[in-house]
């Protein structure tokens, strides 16, 4: 890398990261390199004012930043008084524990590390802790929430990788985690975000999903959506033109803060 990519490099990295609030690097028991998570919080509020949090996951091959490239953060914390945390899936996590990598354990580095850092060194609404993301991290967000609904107070996924099966990695980075496919399907379907939905039927937890028509995970969305029907759970989804890419999700998480917003019980003025 010559002189210029490098003061390049640097540039890129102080214009990502100069409107959030903190940039933590955290060193974790479950990973095997360090996760680094951008956090955005509300300006101008009073010391005793807390704020619902919202956990942003990223797609397949993107980083802690990928979300400061679709959206404005910064003014979507301000505007919702929302804090909003942007961890690191180190490219294709899948934001689950592999039963084959060695310290590739995302769920518990989330629940056990992060998690509770954010609530401890935040003044985070912990009554209002809500998590979302697109692709993988569609995935990795309502894999959580389902698997952990006490935690949330609600949770959405745009173009949402709702079975792992429907992937167009599950040859590749998904068999890495899992075991080579088909022969592991029955493995892959165990840690697919369908399979828990059932977790929601005795709660009053609330969803949403979208995905582009143009999508090619638009079937294993609608697969989703149908057995939600079928359980009787409260799920809002939405379809619109478009594909598996930034342009369809610069949209459709307006849609998510939007529908967080709705589903936010207040407990304090901020």
């Amino acid at each position: 890398m010559n002189k210029l990519h490098v003061i390049f490099y640097l540039l890129a990295f102080q214009i990502t990261a100069i409107f959030a609030t903190d940039t933590l690097v955290m060193k974790s028991d479950y990973l095997s390199s360090t996760d680094t998570v951008l956090i955005f919080c509300p300006e101008n509020h009073s010391p005793d004012s807390v704020f619902p949090v919202v956990y942003l996951l990223h797609g397949y091959g993107g980083n802690y930043s990928s979300f400061s490239k679709l959206l404005e953060l910064d003014w979507l914390a301000n505007h919702y008084r929302f804090i909003i945390v942007c961890p690191d899936g180190l490219k294709d996590s899948w934001y689950f524990d592999s039963p084959l990598r060695e310290k590739s354990l995302w769920e518990r580095f989330y629940f056990e590390e992060l998690y509770p850092k954010i609530n401890r060194s935040y003044p985070a609404d912990t009554a209002n802790i809500f998590i979302t993301g697109y692709s993988m991290g569609g995935h990795g967000a309502m894999y959580l929430f389902l698997r952990n609904t006490a935690k949330f107070r609600a949770a959405g996924a745009s173009s949402g990788v709702m079975d792992l099966n429907q992937s167009r990695l599950k040859k590749t980075s998904i068999a890495s985690h899992l075991g080579a496919w088909p022969d592991s399907a029955q493995k892959f379907l165990q840690y697919s975000s369908i399979t828990y939905l059932e977790n929601l039927t005795k709660t009053d937890k609330e969803i949403i999903i979208d995905c582009g028509t143009e999508d090619y995970l638009q079937k294993a969305n609608q697969n989703f959506y149908e057995k939600c029907m079928e359980l009787e759970l409260p799920v809002y989804f939405m379809e619109a033109e478009g594909g598996h890419n930034a342009q369809y999700w610069k949209e459709s998480f307006l849609w998510h803060f939007s529908f967080f917003e709705k589903k936010t019980k207040r407990i304090s003025k901020n």
